[in-house]
């Protein structure tokens, strides 16, 4: 019984150990990622380009091969009612 007490206490001793690293770590993360010296203040003499014009040419729907396309989509036919059972409904004997 005694090797078995050794045994638990080693093991104890061992996680101790991992969890103190684990904080010490976790510490060392937050300390130097948010306490650290304040973040620096990007150059001002960075400027972005202003936007090109976008022209959009709407002829192209006026073309005879586009009016030829048509809808795209076949008509939905709603089904009739299927007459199946609901497997969902909780049957009362």
């Amino acid at each position: 019984m005694a090797i078995t007490f050794v045994q638990q206490k080693k093991r104890q001793q061992i996680l101790v150990f991992v969890v103190a690293g684990m904080a010490i770590i976790t510490l060392f993360v937050l300390w130097f990622g948010f306490f650290s010296s304040a973040p620096r203040e990007a150059s001002s003499s960075f400027s972005l380009p202003s936007p090109r014009e976008v022209s959009i040419d709407f002829g192209v729907f006026e073309n005879p091969v586009f009016q030829e396309l048509g809808n795209p989509f076949a008509p939905v036919e709603i089904p009739a009612k299927t007459e199946k059972a609901n497997p969902f409904i909780r049957l009362n004997f």
